[in-house]
């Protein structure tokens, strides 16, 4: 089978992965008709555009290039992408076979005149290769009703395949699909020699063209769709169909049959033989036998069989393998090498049912009482028996189970469950639609219950208790619980709670039912304690002064109690029984007593105790602010537990005064010793003193400051003084703008030039002094820029420094290369030891010590080593197993090429091939690598065919009563 079309890709378009959508379901060979990657066919174009869509079918694609993927210089993206399914890159043109059918690949785009070397290599390759039928594909057409030209010297090329008995050419080139009748190279209709041209330009790239007026021939066009064609080949025809991306209806069919070359000799057609009739059962293959078809010229015959069941098959004595019974028309159809095909001979294969197999699963285990699931399964070679109907007889004498199914693959699943324990004969009937039915037998041994064990334990307080259920079941589980509670009360649930009305003894049952309905039961004595009746808390108080005694009078009616917990209104707390506390201050207290008894029930009572304080004297204090001589003085005495009603003050230089804030001046500077005594308002005195500093008037700092500057930053240092003080404050200003508060601050300009500097400081009096000067401040130097290309080859890359310096110029160069490797060479080379992706970082420094970085990934490839092809076989009768053990040393297998030395070909990994007759074949192995590199194996491997039993037949003779019998029995393939 092929499959294809041309003009494909487009990055732009996505008419591409629609077509790429058909062919994932087509298998088979995939043919390229040229212009594949737009715009220009160029290694971006293959990978961005290509490889995204139809690159996934690459390893089944067989191409041809087109005038775009010329537009790149030898179509160097078109051959570096394809490798070598793109045949020679000098050349573009290369042939290969499918079954009985040679295809041949060609190049409209490289010279093609009469005498060209591409003209001389077609004649030869169809000289070489005298097959029935001929396939040949290439770019440019030279027929069609586009308005787009035609190339009219690739008639060069039809008149060579005219000669061989051609069937088919494709072409792309024109965006549109069109198809012509046979017709030969001058384009005269030929209905026996001709040639069928179809155009199928419909691939995806750019879109559809006009067509203009109807060329000669044409029988089907269109460009409203772009689509895929797929063709069938078989042994003497082909079967055509364009199938339209998703949403498009447009399509077109058609068979045609392979026919020779023109001026053949006076052929005569073979005759076809079937044999038969046949015999056998679904499911095993029977074999058939044309032997007997012959040709009245002599000439080697193709088979081509119809088994009558929608299968096909070729060769002499195929096999064929039935999937129902039933009665089958069998046809054989035979070809000469001249494409002569005979008339269908028929016959009939008699195919009986087998009935299915049935596995019941085997010896099994069941509980009496529970659900056992049975899981039967069978097989019938006859697929197509379905539905299958089934019984399942459980053998206790229980009504059977019965259903249908229509899968083989689904288990026969039932549920049963058995009454009593014992061995039981499971017997599973499947009967298929024909009737034919199997049994399948399973031994299933029952096992009795046994009873569950009741048990279970209880926690009480006061009145409630709660139970908690212990009972266990050894061959199943508990499903139901039964309490007895002693006192009427019963409960149903696993773990339950309930509460006495009274404290006493009580007898508690439990009894548990399993799964399978035994029971179990126990009882056991369960202790119920009455509730604690809580405390009563009392107490009495006795005060004196700020110390109060508490005496407890509180009391139990069931018990004793057993502690004592004090809080007397003040934060303060006790808990032994009659405790003793003084407070703070006198005042009106909340006392409150909780008691708690023997089993933790708590009482609580309160009471108001009165507190009477004894007079505290007053608290003397003050603050004292200056100005120059003259002091002010503010009181900020307090008294505890009344008022303060006299002042008193002595200012320590012989003055006194009475005020509450008196005001004062002094003489002269200096320290003094300030005294103030208070007197409460009964009778009581605090005093205190302080020193008070009284000063002269304040004289004002000098504002005064050195800077030093590194390019554009600046550090300032204050040397500023007060002649009578200390500077608490400084304000700059940097001439830019900028200010600071900092004793030395540091600045950075963000440009060079003059600018005026000022200070002004405060001292710790406020008065002020300021200063300014002119400051210079020089650019910096810039860093210089890092930048580098790499070229590499195999392991050897050249790196080339394109680095620069705004404002000077570069003096050292370090490199180093990601492996260890270094370098100070301005453009060094380095050879890599290995392939890989390296971070090269290349540092420069300019002419002021300045530097600048920069680093990027550099990725070597080492030289590729080809693949080793190498394979394994194993034949049964004709049929062999192939299975590849090639390897890669440093990549993987993409792709791998089978020939089986009959003309049969594949591209799996691991194919199985069907000779047509026994005998030694040259099998060759071609694996290509991920990068494209080649390998190849070939090994001679015998198959045998399998023994075909004899023919019975005899003549009989009589006279009277005595016969003569004569056998003329044979055997084909012995004796």
């Amino acid at each position: 089978m092929l499959v294809g079309a041309g003009d494909i890709a487009d990055c732009n378009k996505a008419w591409d992965s629609l077509t790429a959508n058909l062919m994932d379901t087509i298998p088979g060979t995939v043919f390229a008709l040229g212009d594949n990657a737009y715009p220009s066919g160029t290694s971006s174009d293959y990978a961005n555009c290509y490889a995204p869509t139809w690159g996934r079918f690459k390893a089944r694609t067989r191409p041809v290039p087109g005038n775009h993927d010329y537009s790149t210089a030898g179509a160097a993206g078109y051959f570096g992408y394809f490798g070598a399914a793109a045949g020679d890159p000098a050349k573009g043109y290369y042939s290969y076979d499918v079954g009985s059918w040679h295809i041949i690949a060609l190049n409209s785009s490289v010279a093609h005149w009469v005498g060209s070397p591409q003209e001389q290599w077609l004649r030869a390759d169809l000289a070489a290769n005298p097959m029935a039928c001929i396939l040949a594909y290439w770019h440019y057409p030279l027929f069609s009703s586009s308005t787009v030209e035609v190339d009219p010297q690739t008639q060069n090329f039809w008149q060579d395949l005219y000669d061989a008995g051609a069937e088919l050419v494709l072409n792309g080139h024109h965006h549109d699909y069109e198809r012509f009748a046979p017709q030969t190279p001058a384009g005269a209709v030929d209905p026996v020699y001709g040639i069928r041209e179809i155009i199928v330009g419909t691939g995806g790239g750019e879109g559809l063209f006009p067509f203009g007026a109807t060329a000669a021939n044409s029988e089907v066009r269109n460009n409203e769709t772009m689509g895929v064609l797929k063709l069938t080949l078989s042994d003497g025809g082909y079967t055509w169909k364009f199938i339209p991306v998703q949403g498009k209806t447009f399509t077109d069919a058609g068979s045609g049959t392979c026919h020779g070359a023109p001026g053949a000799p006076g052929n005569h057609p073979p005759t076809a033989a079937p044999g038969g009739p046949y015999s056998g059962v679904e499911g095993t293959a029977v074999t058939f036998d044309g032997s007997a078809s012959s040709d009245p010229d002599g000439d080697a015959l193709t088979y081509a069989w119809d088994f009558g069941d929608g299968a096909t098959g070729s060769g002499v004595k195929p096999t064929h393998s039935y999937a129902d019974n039933g009665p089958y028309s069998v046809t054989l159809t035979v070809s000469d090498t001249h494409s002569a095909t005979s008339a269908p001979g028929t016959t009939t294969a008699a195919i009986a049912n087998t009935p299915p197999t049935v596995n019941a699963g085997g010896s099994q285990t069941a509980k009496a009482g529970s659900p056992f699931t049975l899981s039967a399964t069978f097989s019938d070679p006859g697929v197509k028996d379905s539905p299958w109907s089934y019984a399942i007889d459980w053998g206790d004498g229980s009504p059977q189970t019965s259903g249908s199914t229509t899968s083989q693959s689904n288990p026969l699943a039932a549920t049963h469950t058995y009454a009593a324990g014992g061995t039981d004969t499971v017997r599973v009937i499947v009967t298929d639609k024909d009737g034919g039915s199997g049994t399948g037998k399973a031994a299933v041994t029952v096992t009795a219950n046994k009873p569950p064990t009741a048990g279970f334990t209880t926690t009480c307080s006061a009145l409630s208790c709660a139970f908690t259920d212990g009972s266990t079941d050894a061959d199943g589980q508990v499903t139901a619980w039964s309490w007895s509670f002693g006192d009427g009360g019963t409960a149903t649930s696993q773990n339950p709670s309930h509460t006495y009305a009274a404290g006493g003894t009580y007898t508690v049952t439990l009894t548990v039912t399993d799964n399978q309905g035994a029971t179990g039961s126990t009882s056991k004595s369960v202790a119920v304690a009455a509730p604690n009746k809580p405390p009563t808390a009392a107490f009495s108080a006795s005060c004196s002064g700020l110390t109060c005694g508490f005496t407890s009078s509180s009391s139990d009616p069931d018990g004793s109690i057993s502690t004592y917990s004090w809080t007397f209104g003040d934060g303060k707390t006790a808990t032994s029984q009659n405790p003793s506390h003084t407070y703070a201050a006198g005042g009106t207290y909340t006392v409150t007593l909780t008691v708690t008894d023997n089993q933790g029930a708590t009482g609580s009572t309160a009471k108001t105790v009165t507190v009477a304080a004894a007079n505290q004297p007053p608290t003397a204090a003050f603050t004292s602010s200056c100005t120059a001589l003259t002091c002010s003085f503010t009181s900020t005495s307090s008294d505890p537990d009344g008022s303060i009603a006299a002042y008193s003050w002595t200012f320590g230089d012989g003055a006194t005064a009475t005020s509450q804030n008196p005001a004062h001046t002094y003489a002269a500077g200096g320290t003094y010793t300030v005294t103030l005594t208070v007197t409460d308002n009964q009778g009581a005195t605090g005093s205190t003193s302080k020193t008070v500093t009284v000063a002269p008037p304040n004289q004002p700092p000098t504002a005064a400051f050195t800077a030093s500057c590194s390019a554009l930053t600046c550090s300032f240092t204050s040397t500023s003084s007060d002649p009578d003080g200390s500077i608490s404050a400084y304000s700059w200003t940097f001439g830019d703008g900028a200010t600071a508060t900092s004793q030395n601050p540091a600045h950075t300009y963000s440009a060079g030039g003059n600018y005026t500097v000022t200070l002004i400081v405060t001292d710790n009096q406020g008065a002020t002094g300021s200063t300014s000067h002119s400051v210079t401040v020089s650019q910096p130097n810039q860093p210089p820029t890092a930048a580098f290309t790499s070229s590499c080859t195999a392991l050897t890359c050249s790196f080339t420094s394109t680095s620069s310096d705004p404002d000077g110029s570069i003096s050292a160069y370090s490199w180093t290369f990601g492996d260890g490797a270094t370098s100070t060479a301005q453009n060094p080379s380095h050879t890599y030891a290995a392939g890989g992706t390296y971070t090269v970082t290349l540092t420069v420094t300019d002419n002021q010590g300045a530097t600048g970085s920069i680093s990027k990934s550099v990725t070597v490839t080492a030289a590729n080593q080809p693949p080793t092809a190498a394979f394994t076989s194993s034949c049964t009768a004709l049929t062999c197993s192939f299975t590849s053990t090639s390897s890669d040393p440093d990549g993987s297998i993409s792709t791998y090429s089978w020939t089986f030395g009959d003309g049969g070909t594949a591209t799996s990994q691991n194919p199985s091939h069907t000779y047509a007759a026994g005998g030694t074949y040259t099998v060759t192995l071609t694996v290509t690598d991920n990068q494209g590199a080649t390998g190849s194996i070939s090994k001679s491997v015998t198959v045998t065919a399998a023994n075909q039993p004899p023919t019975a037949a005899f003549t009989a003779s009589c006279s009277g009563l005595t016969c003569s019998f004569t056998s003329s029995s044979s055997d084909p393939d012995g004796s």
